[in-house]
C-alpha cells in the first residue's frame, strides 16, 4: 500500500511539471495584477476609440503573456481593433487564432463569422462559401440564416456556379414566410434558369428538382433552347418528357400543338431520312454523340445550299425486338423515309433486313461493330470502325511500315480480345510475321507476372537471350536473370488502368526495347495514365482523331466545337460520314430507297471525318482508320 501511495505522488508530481512547463493551447496560470492591468488598459484604449494604440497594446500583451487565459480576448479585441481600421488580413489572422486554438471560448462563434465575412470581402471565395455553408448549418436565427444565404448566393454569382446558386436560393424560399419575397426569390431563380443556365446546367437541374419548381422551368427552358437551336430530336423529346411529369401544367395546350407540329413539319419535308437510336439511360451519351453528328452535317447542308427539303425524323427504340420491329414498321409507313441512321446497337441493326428489303430502305449504322451484319440485306450499310479492321490495320502497319516481324499478342478473355487477337494474328502471319506467344489474362487482374513469366520462357525456347543473374532485382524472393526479348512488339488490345498496367510490369521482367501495338481500347485516360513512360512509341489504331492535321477533320472539329460547346467523338464523326454520304447521294440525283443504294455503293473517294472513303458491294464502308503513336506522352497521327 505503501508502494502505492509514493507512485501515486510521483504520478502527480511529474504530471504538474509537465503542465507547467508545456502548458496547453488556451490553458494558463491564473491572471497576475500586471497581466489584468495591461489587458484592462488596451480594452479601455479600444472602448475610447483609439484603435491604433489598441493594437499596439494588445499585440503587447499576447507578446508578454502568451499563456494568459485571457489570450482569446485579446486576440479577438485585436482582431475588432485591426476591422475598424480596415486591416482585413490583420483583423483576420486575429480572428482565425481563436477558431483554430480557442474552440471551447465564448469568443469564437463572433470570430468564426468574422473570418467568413473578411473572407467575402477579401474575395476568398473558396473559403468564404465553406465557412458560410457551416454557419448555416448551426444558425437557427431566420433573419441571420436569409443573410447568411444571401451571402452564399452572392459566392455562387462570384464562381458562377448557378446551380448550386439555384439550391442556395431554393434555401432561403424555405425559411420566408412573406409570400412577396417569396415570390421574389422565385423570380429569382426564373432569371437565372432563362439567362443564366446552358443546356448542361439545365439537365443537372432536372435531374435534382424532375417533379416539381424549378425543374419544370428548366424543362421550359431546355424546350426553347432547342427549339432556337432546331435541334427536333432533343426537342420533341424533352417536350414528351415534360408532359409525361407535369400532365396539368399551365399553358400544357401550347406544347402539345408544338409536338404536333414538329411531326407535322416532318411530313412536308420533300426528302425524309429517319435517324434511329435507343431509348436507353444508359446509351444517353452516345445517342447525343450521333444525333449531333448528323444534325451538324444537315445544318451544313442547308446553310451552303440554301436547300431546306430534306427534313430528320427520330425514332426511339426501346429494349424489346418485337415491339420494335412493328413499331419501325409503323414509323416506316407514316413518314416513307428515302434512308435511314441507325440502329445504333448490333442487334437491333441484324433484326432490321427484312423491313429493309420488304421497304427498299437503306440503313447505315454509325456505331455497331458485330462482324457481318450488312451479310443479311443488301440495304444495310455500316460506317463504323469494327476489330477486324483495327487488328488488320494495325498489323499492316507494324510489318510494312514499321519493320516489325515477331511478335506477342496479349489480350484479356472477353470478346473484344479474343477478336482482335484472332484477326492480328492471321493478318501478321499472313504479311510474313510471326507469332512467338500469345498470352491472356483476366480483364480484373492487375498481376500479370504469370503471363509474363510463361512468355519469357517461350521466348527463351525460340529467339530469346538469357544472361547473367542481375543484381537487386527480385520479384516473389525470385533471382531474376538477364533476358532479351526475341520479338519486337507486343500486340496488346486491352483497355482501362488495368491493362495499361501490363507494360511497367513487363519491364520490370526485362520485356523492354520492344514495341508495344494497340486498338482504339487504348485511346482513354486511364490506359494512357496507368501506362505512362512504359508507353512511350507505342503505336495503335483507332477510327477518329481530334488532333488530325487533315483539313477535313480540323474543320469538322471546329465545326462541332462551335455548334455544341463539346469535342467530337468517334461516334460523331461516324454518324457525320453516314449523313454526309446519304446527301451526297441525294444530291446524285437519288429519290427512291433503291436508288440512294446504288449511289451509296457507287460513291468513290469520299474524304470522311472518320477515314471512310466508300463502301463495299456488301455494305461495309471501307476506310483508312487513324495509325496514332504516343510521343512525350502525347497522342500524334502518323499515317
Amino acid at each position: 500500500m505503501r508502494k502505492l501511495t509514493v507512485l501515486f505522488f510521483k504520478i502527480c508530481f511529474c504530471f504538474g511539471v509537465f503542465y507547467l512547463v508545456f502548458p496547453p493551447m488556451g490553458w494558463g496560470a491564473p491572471p497576475v495584477a500586471d497581466e489584468t492591468l495591461a489587458l484592462g488598459t488596451a480594452l479601455n484604449t479600444f472602448q475610447g476609440g483609439d484603435f491604433d494604440n489598441a493594437i499596439i497594446q494588445l499585440t503587447d500583451f499576447i507578446g508578454k503573456f502568451p499563456d494568459s487565459l485571457k489570450r482569446d480576448q485579446a486576440c479577438f479585441f485585436l482582431g475588432e481593433a485591426h476591422f475598424k481600421r480596415s486591416h482585413l488580413l490583420e483583423a483576420k489572422e486575429s480572428y482565425q487564432q481563436i477558431v483554430d486554438h480557442f474552440q471551447g471560448s465564448s469568443y469564437y462563434p463572433q470570430a468564426f463569422s468574422q473570418v467568413a465575412y473578411i473572407s467575402f470581402d477579401l474575395g476568398q471565395w473558396d473559403q468564404a462559401q465553406s465557412l458560410f455553408k457551416e454557419l448555416s448549418e448551426e444558425t437557427t436565427d431566420p433573419q441571420k440564416q436569409n443573410e447568411i444565404y444571401d451571402k452564399l448566393y452572392e459566392i455562387s454569382v462570384r464562381k458562377e456556379e448557378w446551380v448550386k446558386g439555384i439550391g442556395i436560393l431554393l434555401e432561403k424560399l424555405r425559411i420566408l414566410a412573406n409570400s412577396a419575397e417569396q415570390q421574389g426569390v422565385r423570380n429569382k431563380i426564373l432569371s437565372v434558369i432563362q439567362e443564366k443556365l446552358g443546356k448542361k446546367d439545365l439537365e443537372i437541374l432536372i435531374d435534382q428538382y424532375p417533379r416539381g419548381f424549378p425543374g419544370d422551368d428548366a424543362y421550359l427552358q431546355l424546350i426553347s433552347i432547342y427549339d432556337a437551336e432546331k435541334d427536333t430530336f432533343h426537342l420533341e423529346r424533352t417536350i414528351k418528357h415534360f408532359l409525361e411529369i407535369f400532365p396539368k401544367r399551365e399553358n400544357i395546350d401550347l406544347l402539345k400543338q408544338k409536338l404536333n407540329a414538329i411531326s407535322e413539319k416532318a411530313k412536308k419535308h420533300k426528302t425524309i431520312i429517319g435517324v434511329l437510336v435507343p431509348s436507353l439511360k444508359k446509351a444517353e451519351e452516345i445517342t447525343d454523340q450521333v444525333i449531333n453528328g448528323v444534325n451538324l452535317a444537315l445544318w451544313e447542308y442547308q446553310k451552303t445550299t440554301n436547300d431546306d427539303s430534306i427534313g430528320l425524323v427520330f425514332k426511339e427504340l426501346g429494349n424489346q425486338p418485337g415491339k420494335n420491329a412493328a413499331d419501325i414498321e409503323a414509323w416506316i409507313k407514316e413518314y416513307s423515309p428515302k434512308a435511314a441512321i441507325g440502329p445504333l446497337l448490333s442487334k437491333e441493326f441484324e433484326s432490321l433486313s427484312g423491313l429493309a428489303d420488304t421497304f427498299s430502305l437503306p440503313f447505315i449504322t454509325p456505331t455497331a461493330t458485330h462482324s457481318g451484319i450488312t451479310m443479311r440485306s443488301k440495304f444495310l450499310f455500316r460506317n463504323a470502325l469494327t476489330n477486324a479492321v483495327q487488328a488488320k490495320e494495325i498489323a499492316d502497319y507494324a510489318i510494312t511500315q514499321g519493320g516489325l516481324k515477331r511478335f506477342v499478342i496479349f489480350y484479356p478473355n472477353n470478346s473484344y480480345g479474343e477478336e482482335l487477337s484472332r484477326v492480328f494474328s492471321a493478318e501478321a502471319t499472313r504479311l510474313g510475321g510471326e507469332i512467338i506467344a500469345v498470352e491472356t489474362y483476366s480483364p480484373d487482374t492487375s498481376d500479370f507476372s504469370l503471363q509474363i513469366k510463361h512468355l519469357i520462357k517461350t521466348d527463351l525456347s525460340k529467339y530469346g537471350i538469357e544472361g547473367d543473374k542481375t543484381d537487386g532485382k527480385e520479384f516473389k524472393n525470385q533471382i531474376k536473370r538477364e533476358y532479351t526479348p526475341g520479338f519486337d512488339a507486343v500486340f496488346l488490345p486491352g483497355e482501362g488502368t488495368k491493362a495499361g498496367l501490363i507494360p511497367s510490369q513487363m519491364a520490370f521482367f526485362d520485356v523492354t526495347g520492344v514495341t508495344f501495338l494497340g486498338a482504339n481500347g487504348w485511346n482513354s485516360s486511364d490506359f494512357l495514365k496507368a501506362g505512362g513512360k512504359y508507353l512511350e512509341g507505342g503505336i495503335f489504331v483507332d477510327g477518329f482523331f481530334n488532333e488530325s492535321p487533315s483539313p477535313v477533320v480540323s474543320r469538322f472539329v471546329q465545326k462541332y466545337q462551335k455548334y455544341f460547346q463539346s469535342e467530337p467523338t468517334i461516334f460523331s464523326a461516324q454518324s457525320y460520314d453516314a449523313m454526309e454520304l446519304i446527301l451526297q447521294a441525294l444530291k446524285n440525283g437519288a429519290t427512291t430507297g433503291n436508288q440512294v443504294r446504288n449511289s451509296l455503293l457507287g460513291i468513290t473517294g469520299f474524304e470522311g471525318v472518320s477515314g471512310i472513303n466508300r463502301f463495299s458491294p456488301d455494305g461495309e464502308g471501307e476506310k483508312k482508320p487513324f495509325i496514332l503513336q504516343i510521343k512525350n506522352g502525347r497522342l500524334q497521327q502518323i499515317n
